[in-house]
């Protein structure tokens, strides 16, 4: 018989009990799922443009770690070359493209269709392994400084010119 009541004790299937969740208990919520990267490629595997435009040029997604000065900008890209390549070939106007490998360098190029003030460029990518590559682009006659505001010596000095 004290067998049948500790086997009476432990069966827990009891229907008409339920176990109140104390009021202070802190609930666990699953982590949010992290954001999903914008995607670098079109449904036909051709890169998408950013909203990045430099020189009159739209860039692709998917440029990182930017490095700049002097007025060149380099790039990586996680894709292989052949794809920088068929997005900036119909993108750029330059009567001379060299290829190498799978790369392939844009010289005194333009951009086709610019958006905002277009500068002369040399876009020049390489491949850094078989899904990944660079991407330089230099800027030919790009202006060196921004002009400056004049001041009130320097608009005193003109004014004396003129006199």
């Amino acid at each position: 018989m004290g067998v049948a009541l500790a086997i009476l004790g432990c069966s827990g299937n009891d229907a008409g009990s339920t176990e109140a969740v104390p009021e202070d208990e802190v609930v666990p919520r699953p982590a949010p799922t992290p954001a999903a990267r914008d995607a670098l490629l079109d449904a036909d595997g051709k890169l998408l443009p950013s909203e990045r435009v430099l020189a009159g040029l739209t860039l692709p997604r998917g440029l990182e770690n930017e490095q700049s000065g002097n007025n060149r900008h380099i790039f990586e890209v996680p894709v292989p070359a052949v794809k920088l390549v068929q997005y900036f070939g119909p993108r750029l106007l330059t009567g001379q493209v060299e290829p190498h490998g799978t790369g392939a360098s844009f010289i005194n190029a333009i951009a086709l269709r610019p958006s905002g003030t277009a500068y002369h460029m040399d876009v020049i990518v390489t491949e850094r392994g078989s899904q990944r590559s660079s991407l330089i682009i230099r800027l030919t006659d790009a202006p060196t400084a921004r002009p400056s505001a004049p001041t009130a010596d320097d608009l005193a000095e003109y004014h004396e010119r003129l006199d």
